[in-house]
């Protein structure tokens, strides 16, 4: 239950605080499984008028609940950072393996070949920087039209400014 605290008058208008409490159960997976106490959010949120009490107070305690948002694009900048930080290769190494051996079998059907972990490394070091290059020049287009989303028009032209040709 809300508690209503008057502040002091300061001029015709009359103020005042609504006390929201919500309390929320965290429990965390420990090792030992103790349940964390409940914790309890504040929010004062100044009324104005006292009827408008009850319809505030209930507001209050819907936006509290809510996630923050971000701005569109701030995550995907935050993504991009992480990425760039980590250094290590961005499609798996089992599925990408496997890409390279149907390759293989459909292109040489009649001679079973074996590779090495290292070819296989190499291919995909080679792929993933030439893929990483080629989305980037792909988003240089899009921005150059204005454009925030790149589409099969903008990689089309990035291969042909490239030389590079899709078959």
């Amino acid at each position: 239950m809300p508690r209503i605290k008057q502040s002091p008058k300061k001029s015709e208008n009359i103020h005042f605080t609504i006390n929201v409490e919500i309390s929320r159960n965290k429990s965390r997976k420990n090792k030992k499984k103790i349940k964390s106490p409940n914790k309890t959010c504040k929010k004062y949120v100044k009324v104005k008028n006292q009827n408008d009490k009850q319809s505030i107070s209930s507001k209050a305690s819907s936006s509290i609940l809510k996630r923050k948002r971000y701005r569109p694009g701030t995550v995907a900048l935050r993504e991009i950072r992480q990425y760039q930080q980590f250094g290590q290769l961005l499609i798996p190494k089992m599925s990408f393996q496997r890409l390279v051996h149907n390759i293989t079998k459909r292109m040489y059907a009649n001679h079973n070949y074996r590779m090495q972990e290292s070819a296989i490394m190499a291919l995909q070091e080679a792929s993933e920087s030439y893929l990483t290059g080629l989305f980037e020049d792909t988003n240089l287009l899009a921005h150059h039209a204005n454009r925030v989303t790149i589409m099969t028009k903008d990689m089309r032209l990035a291969l042909r400014i490239r030389g590079d040709r899709l078959k």
